[in-house]
């Protein structure tokens, strides 16, 4: 009669132990399919979303007359490089000169009143830019090409994508390096990927 029991009891336990396994194994499946049906969506909205995305094009033969106030303006391309419109509300951007020896401060400096910070909203379809300006006065762009100063320029730009609704941000930092020696590359500017991290931020 005990040996009956105590098969009874194992019985049970064995079959406790196979449920609470299944159970364990389902749970974990579960979560993968999840994670799994997230991705895809995730990968469909941003194969249809707006990509809202900055560059600077070539600049003009700047040569400054240090006996005269001069003014070299740079357009930053803001451009949807995405498959459907983006609304944009927020968009700035700031020249930074930082002193030879120095690097740009850890968090992003924007002072009122200087380059540009506009609340707005404009809806930018694919393929469309803007393009904002910023300006490096002659007595600023003569330092630079001395190698007194680097030259920067940075900022951000935020807007909702058009196909998840979501609020986007797309920040941006480039550098003005001077090609020297037997450098292929033109001088003008580059993304700076040396930046501190909240300079470069996108989600």
């Amino acid at each position: 009669m005990d040996y009956l029991v105590w098969i009874t009891n194992l019985a049970i336990a064995v079959a406790t132990g196979v449920l609470a396994a299944y159970a364990v194994f389902q749970t974990k499946a579960t979560k993968v399919s999840a994670k799994a049906a997230q991705n895809s969506a995730e990968a469909l909205i941003n194969s249809e979303r707006a990509w809202i995305l900055v560059d600077i094009g070539k600049l003009p033969n700047f040569q400054p007359d240090p006996t005269k106030l001069e003014i070299l303006w740079i357009f930053v391309t803001v451009k949807n490089y995405g498959r459907s419109p983006g609304r944009i509300r927020r968009i700035a951007g700031i020249v930074k000169l930082i002193p030879e020896g120095q690097n740009l401060p850890a968090i992003p400096e924007y002072v009122p009143g200087q380059g540009f910070d506009e609340k707005i909203d404009v809806v930018l379809p694919p393929g469309v830019t803007l393009q904002p300006r910023l300006r490096v006065s002659g007595d600023e762009w003569i330092k630079v090409q001395q190698g007194k100063f680097s030259l920067f320029i940075h900022g951000f730009v935020e807007y909702f994508d058009g196909v998840s609704e979501r609020q986007r941000r797309s920040a941006y930092c480039f550098s003005y390096v001077i090609q020297a020696g037997y450098s292929p590359a033109e001088t003008g500017f580059y993304p700076y990927f040396a930046a501190p991290p909240a300079y470069v931020e996108c989600a």
